[in-house]
């Protein structure tokens, strides 16, 4: 977990008031559990976002999340839509209707509390997946890096120390440190975009070369650099 431990730091420091967005997943309760050892709990909103999308598995999601800020003693803010009823109202699809409240809940909890920075637990193979959906899409540079170690919404700092972990690594920590944490039964339901290239075309990729992530992250590293050296000589012009 080196990666985390580098970008983590560059950012944030003690003095620094912090929001965890924390869905229950094993991602965001290992990115809970490596911040929670580093970071002041005085310092450390937790905040989880409720979908509505699942019925009483996602009420299990936010018991199980503020039962653990009740034992360690961390501040939770939760806040409960119907996405589903959302979308259709505003014609978005349910995960792009998610995305937008979500976001805005996140926002809305960090201007409370005066935060430094949101985290969010978008891993390495978050990473990939969302490049590619935007070469498929159509893309340039730009939809290559589109997830990145920080970002900003509406000035507020986003930032993501998973970033460099592919995921099998974040199962590792988990396990080895026995942490508890929720399983979204919807990622097995493949009429989502992410799920289908997830669980249908990745593992293609696979097939093809077993060490896919580290080779497109690399990519991915080097379109990061062609860009600040692309945007540093435009500025130079």
């Amino acid at each position: 977990m080196q990666a985390f431990f580098q970008t983590f730091s560059s950012y944030i420091s003690s003095e620094n008031m912090t929001i965890l967005a924390i869905s229950g997943g094993v991602d965001s309760m290992v990115m809970f559990d490596l911040v929670k050892h580093i970071h002041p709990k005085t310092q450390t909103i937790v905040a989880h976002f409720d979908h509505s999308l699942r019925g009483a598995e996602s009420d299990a999601d936010r018991d199980f999340i503020a039962n653990i800020c009740k034992k360690e003693n961390i501040t939770f803010e939760v806040e409960k839509m119907d996405i589903a009823t959302l979308a259709q109202a505003e014609k978005m699809s349910i995960e792009m209707s998610a995305r937008k409240y979500r976001y805005a809940f996140l926002l809305r909890v960090a201007q409370q509390y005066n935060a430094h920075a949101i985290l969010t637990a978008h891993h390495l193979d978050d990473r990939i997946e969302t490049m590619l959906f935007n070469l498929i899409r159509g893309s340039k540079l730009t939809g290559i890096t589109s997830l990145a170690h920080v970002s900003s919404i509406e000035n507020m700092a986003l930032i993501r120390p998973l970033l460099d972990v592919p995921k099998s690594e974040i199962y590792t920590y988990a396990h080895a440190h026995h942490l508890a944490f929720r399983e979204d039964s919807t990622n097995a339901d493949t009429t989502y975009l992410r799920n289908h290239m997830r669980q249908e075309i990745l593992p293609l990729f696979e097939k093809i070369n077993p060490h896919y992530r580290h080779s497109l992250a690399d990519f991915i590293g080097y379109s990061e650099e062609m860009m600040t050296y692309i945007d540093a000589q435009v500025s130079t012009w």
